[in-house]
């Protein structure tokens, strides 16, 4: 007996085929007709080898890879890349870069997202970088907002160019909201007292003209003097006090309120 179209790899004791190989278009059939796991668990264990021989056997026996259509295959190859984390990783930190240099994310964020820029500074934004430096020098103490009325741009626009600056340890940024101001003051690094006095004389004229002119001045009087609420002048003259522009001092029931020497040369201008 003779398989049509099929080789005989292997027969039975009585000549009937036991393997036959058959060729399918580009592909190779192998017919097994007995059962394998039986022959392998009862009988005999080195049968493995021969499923080893016929793998080999038939994948030598092929006319070829199947084809795969070129829009399809280019589908399956972008798939794949899109789909690796390094590459959706890439992506999101590419992302957020463009963000940050469009000036949409908050400081704290874009000073993560600006150190990959640092080697670059003296060619990214350069001339930007120079003259907002310049201008905080003069300034002592600019807040964002007038800083970028000084420059004619956008606030946003300028934060890319200031925390490189930070990096570079040249400015110091302060966050003015806990003094109830929606804003950032920007001073030279090893300025800040100066900065943030130069702004508070600004900010609260009376207040500071009041404390320069009564020195040891009690907080419940100096709040009733400019009409203010004692918790919000007390809560101001802390932040104050942290960046050594005003002293406080514990008194009986009150605090007593020293003006330094920040503050003192500010007024003298």
């Amino acid at each position: 007996m003779s398989p049509y179209r099929a080789r005989v790899l292997a027969n039975y004791s009585n000549g009937l085929p036991a393997i036959t190989l058959s060729h399918y278009g580009s592909g190779v059939g192998v017919l097994i007709t007995f059962n394998p796991v039986e022959e392998l668990i009862e009988h005999n264990p080195e049968i493995i080898d021969i499923y080893a021989h016929l793998a080999i056997l038939a994948l030598s026996e092929r006319l070829g890879k199947p084809k795969i259509p070129i829009g399809e295959l280019v589908l399956i190859t972008l798939k794949k890349v899109f789909s690796h984390p390094f590459f959706l990783g890439a992506l999101v930190f590419i992302i957020l870069e463009i963000i940050a240099y469009l000036g949409f994310l908050p400081f704290g964020v874009t000073v993560l997202l600006a150190i990959p820029f640092l080697p670059f500074s003296k060619l990214l934004l350069k001339e930007e970088c120079s003259k907002i430096l310049e201008k905080v020098q003069t300034l002592r103490g600019v807040t964002l907002e007038n800083l970028a009325r000084e420059l004619r741009k956008p606030p946003r626009r300028l934060k890319l160019p200031l925390v490189l600056l930070f990096l570079k340890k040249k400015i110091v940024i302060l966050d003015l909201s806990p003094m109830d101001v929606r804003d950032s003051l920007v001073t030279p690094r090893g300025s800040e007292s100066e900065g943030v006095a130069q702004w508070a004389i600004k900010r609260y004229p009376l207040l500071m003209r009041e404390i320069i002119k009564n020195p040891r001045i009690r907080v419940i009087e100096l709040a009733y003097r400019v009409d203010m609420p004692p918790y919000d002048v007390l809560r101001l003259l802390r932040e104050l006090s942290r960046y050594g522009v005003v002293e406080l001092k514990k008194a009986v029931v009150d605090y007593e309120v020293r003006p330094l020497d920040p503050l003192l040369r500010w007024s003298e201008v």
